[in-house]
């Protein structure tokens, strides 16, 4: 039996635990049977277009030049009223007016949104060469060398300036030497735009830089199956529920805006977003009963997975898995194995790949990311309602502003296709240009 989606506009509460941590209606999380807006009105006080990019400084590590003028420019996208539309396309370059209202506008801009965030050809294959750049550079020292990608570009799940995962396998066992000579042979074949840095120390050694064409991020590791493997998974989970890869996008650059989608920093990873996503639509009563088809109410499930995973789920008490049709599970407490990190709860999800592995235990600013949900739902919802304080017209301010990062890099991408900047690269001779992505 399907579980329950939290119900729309109600005030959640709190009521008598069990011992599993969770209430005695059995639900994941309680809601007062008064159904007054009450609640929601006095969210909307604090109601607000714009969602700082991190929570006070929580994140850590972020450059406050940066941060300073994406906030500037995210307040004045926030401010624009109905007469100045035009100014938008600054901010939010794939929005259009248009005259419906409420739920209609918001699934239309999710479509332009999601539309916007999708890869063009070109960059899909750009992606490709960089791949086969890299190994025919490292095949020029090692000829049976291979290389493979894992990570969001695999699961066709990356952002326009996400980076990109590579596994390289050696005919030799790898040492800490041999990333150094990974690393010079990139810097000598002009691979790279400046020093790949080397972390030999970390519990999986990695080679990061920034590849010279396209200016992409890369991140190397070596004879490691498990990113492949759990790769191949993710595709696999994703091609069974419709919407996931939409709802998946969205909440991707939703956390990557505020810095929130680094593990190491206390974020959640894609794997665990995706996690989140997946064990959203299972659980979901008319998604589960096949009442409702995803992909044609993205705007309605968007609201009810913010509003799930930003007010109503219980992160120190309930976990995830997504292995079969999904379930809940409480959250295990025991002498120092509490499910917290640095005196704070988290997310608990069971790696569907090897149980005994929590994705979420080491998401230590799990509470900012749910702080970040539960405003952009209440935001959102606020619009949906015709409540919002705000004057900007586009609904979904919260998750589709686009940074100028990101517009950059979809120029210098496109300019590079269209210059056939390549030309002079001597793995550009044995690649297939004429490739179907």
């Amino acid at each position: 039996m399907p579980g329950r989606a939290p119900p729309k506009k109600q005030k959640p509460t709190r009521k008598g635990n069990n011992e599993n941590g969770i209430d005695d209606s059995g639900s994941i999380y309680s809601i007062s049977d008064d159904s007054d807006e009450s609640f929601f009105d006095a969210e909307l006080d604090d109601e607000e277009d714009y969602i700082p990019l991190s929570f006070d400084d929580e994140n850590g590590g972020t450059n406050p030049d940066e941060q300073q003028q994406q906030t500037t420019q995210k307040r004045k996208a926030a401010d624009l009223d109905d007469d100045e539309e035009e100014d938008l396309s600054a901010f939010y370059p794939w929005w259009r007016s248009r005259s419906v209202r409420g739920l209609e506008k918001l699934e239309a801009e999710i479509d332009d949104f999601v539309s916007y965030l999708e890869p063009a050809q070109h960059e899909i294959l750009l992606r490709h060469y960089l791949i086969h750049k890299i190994r025919y550079i490292l095949q020029k020292t090692w000829s049976d060398a291979k290389v493979e990608v894992f990570g969001s570009f695999k699961t066709n799940t990356f952002l326009p300036d996400s980076d990109v995962d590579l596994v390289v396998s050696l005919p030799e066992y790898p040492t800490k030497s041999t990333l150094y000579t990974i690393s010079n042979n990139l810097t000598r074949n002009n691979a790279c735009l400046g020093t790949p840095e080397v972390i030999a120390s970390a519990s999986v050694p990695v080679i990061k830089f920034v590849e010279s064409l396209t200016r992409l991020k890369v991140d190397i590791i070596l004879e490691s199956a498990t990113g492949v493997v759990c790769a191949d998974y993710v595709s696999d989970l994703l091609d069974q529920y419709p919407g996931a890869r939409k709802l998946t996008l969205m909440v991707k650059h939703m956390v990557a805006l505020r810095k929130l989608n680094e593990v190491f920093t206390g974020g959640i990873g894609g794997f665990g977003l995706v996690c989140l996503v997946i064990s959203f639509l299972q659980m979901h009563p008319k998604v589960a009963t096949r009442m409702i088809e995803p992909e044609k109410h993205t705007g309605v499930l968007l609201l009810d997975f913010l509003q799930l995973y930003g007010i109503n789920f219980s992160i120190g008490s309930v976990g995830i898995s997504v292995k079969g049709t999904g379930s809940y599970y409480a959250q295990v407490r025991k002498r120092n194995h509490h499910k917290m990190r640095q005196n704070r709860p988290v997310f608990s999800i069971k790696d569907p790949l090897d149980s005994s592995n929590d994705i979420g235990i080491k998401s230590f600013n799990a509470v900012g990311v749910v702080k970040l949900f539960r405003k952009a739902y209440l935001s959102m919802f606020a619009k949906t309602l015709g409540k919002s304080r705000r004057t900007s017209p586009c609904m979904i301010a919260e998750i589709g502003y686009i940074p100028e990062t990101m517009i950059r890099q979809r120029a210098w991408m496109e300019e590079v296709y269209k210059t056939q900047s390549w030309r002079d690269e001597p793995a550009s001779r044995t690649f297939d240009w004429n490739m179907v992505v």
